[in-house]
């Protein structure tokens, strides 16, 4: 169970990693943040692509994040 699944660095082509947008209830907000693009396949219009790296990509959705529930 989860409200937010957060994935970082990873194209989402190589197992285990493929198959976690997959463990994301329906109402999940889905972020997946590398610097290159991911397959997201049918989650393509669920997911929200932060095209950063780690280090600056995660911060910045933290904040976004934490205005939003606020």
């Amino acid at each position: 169970q989860a409200d937010i699944l957060i994935v970082v660095g990873t194209s989402l082509n190589v197992y285990p990693a493929a198959f976690l947008l997959q463990y994301a209830p329906q109402s999940a907000e889905i972020y997946v943040i590398d610097p290159n693009t991911p397959e997201l396949g049918t989650y393509r219009h669920r997911a929200h692509h932060i095209q950063k790296n780690a280090t600056i990509g995660v911060p910045e959705l933290v904040d976004k994040l934490i205005l939003t529930y606020q």
